[in-house]
């Protein structure tokens, strides 16, 4: 059980909107992180309202969503139904929102709502409905990698960004898609009642606490390994569980019982990376999971994935992802908008 939880100290109101053919896991991850915060708040005061007061309705005049591979859920009513008090609104994503007739009563309310609302988010291709509305004109926004040059082209008034696991620009958050839905989820948890329940939230449902926002949707070194072929198949697990190791091209030619030039030459035909360009990607993926999930030092979490320095980790940061690794902790570690 957690350390003792404090919290805004009445129910917070969430609104989740499905529309047709919804991903299921943009509406199921979020209902599940809340419901178990809900869990937990419980057992601690089992006499006080749960933290969270969850409503699902439709984005059309029905009160039945069709989520695609033909799951049906029967929602509360539909998005009339959430007007009252809402705090949190977060719009899921389907399976192809562009080609839903517009609904021009959905798009005027969003935008009243979005001026009533502490925080407003779009799941995956949720992101299309407040684009749509004129709610991401002028900001920066992301969205699932695949539908990402659509949501560009449709509204080149977005700077969308492929990229981020999440972005967040004032109360207005998008995020990837449905699992990545969990990790946003957990963020909020935590702005809302701090660090111990986001925490044990994140160890009931087994997830990492939490992916920060600019993380890469998609693992590189994993894309990587994709890619490539079976002649290097069991050496990519081994460099992995290998990070603080000798990983030059000499030590992984050997380990590949290759000479060093064919080694170098046949690496690098496979995935178009050099092996020391992948053995980078890996160890700051690596010390991306240690900043969010450790209390170590940068120095230490550089030392634990391979780096010479905490300089070294930090220009490699800089490169790979246009960050630095303190960003990834505050990220990890702080919450940003507590509940007035």
């Amino acid at each position: 059980m957690p350390e003792l939880i404090t919290g805004p100290g009445r129910p917070l109101k969430i609104g989740l909107l499905g529309p047709h053919e919804a991903r299921i896991l943009d509406l199921a991850g979020p209902w599940e992180v809340f419901t178990r915060a809900n869990e937990i708040l419980t057992e601690q005061q089992p006499n006080q309202e749960p933290g969270y007061d969850l409503k699902l309705a439709t984005i059309d005049s029905s009160n039945l969503i069709h989520c695609f591979g033909q799951l049906r859920i029967r929602a509360d009513g539909n998005f009339h139904s959430l007007a009252t008090g809402l705090d949190t609104l977060l719009v899921a994503g389907g399976r192809a929102p562009w080609e839903l007739p517009k609904n021009e009563d959905f798009l005027s309310w969003l935008r009243e709502m979005s001026r009533r609302v502490r925080r407003l988010v779009a799941i995956g291709s949720g992101a299309f409905f407040l684009a749509e509305a004129g709610l991401l004109q002028g900001k920066r926004a992301t969205t699932h990698w695949r539908s990402a040059d659509r949501l560009q082209k449709s509204y080149p008034g977005i700077r969308v960004d492929p990229a981020p696991v999440f972005v967040r620009v004032g109360h207005v958050y998008t995020a990837a898609c449905g699992s990545v839905s969990m990790d946003l989820t957990l963020a909020m948890v935590k702005e809302d009642y701090g660090q111990a329940l986001a925490g044990e939230l994140a160890k009931r449902l087994v997830v990492f606490l939490c992916r920060p926002g600019e993380q890469p949707q998609v693992s590189r070194t994993l894309m990587l390994q994709a890619s490539g072929d079976d002649r290097f198949r069991d050496l990519h697990p081994w460099i992995l569980n290998h990070l603080d190791k000798d990983l030059s091209i000499g030590a992984l030619a050997k380990r590949a019982a290759m000479s060093e030039r064919n080694f170098r030459r046949r690496f690098r035909q496979s995935f178009g990376v050099t092996p020391a360009e992948f053995v980078t990607l890996a160890r700051v993926e690596a010390a991306c999971r240690r900043l969010e999930e450790s209390r170590s030092t940068i120095e230490q979490v550089a030392t634990e994935c391979g780096f010479s320095s905490a300089e070294l980790l930090r220009r490699a940061f800089h490169r790979t992802l246009g960050t630095v690794p303190s960003r990834i902790r505050e990220r990890a570690t702080v919450g940003t908008s507590k509940v007035a």
